[in-house]
């Protein structure tokens, strides 16, 4: 079983689902979306409920 040594993060609820969506999109890195530095790192998890994904994909 992999441990989650990396950032981790979880993302649940409707709400969140356009930060996720932006998050794991073509959205540039910056400061008026902090979350956004989390595509620099190598070792990320998300965990993610039905709910916040929704936008995903879309």
């Amino acid at each position: 079983m992999k441990s989650l040594q990396g950032p981790n993060h979880i993302v649940s609820g409707k709400k969140k689902a356009d930060a996720l969506a932006r998050l794991l999109g073509n959205s540039d890195i910056s400061e008026e979306f902090p979350a956004s530095i989390l595509r620099q790192h190598n070792d990320v998890t998300v965990i993610a409920d039905e709910e916040a994904l929704k936008k995903i994909n879309e």
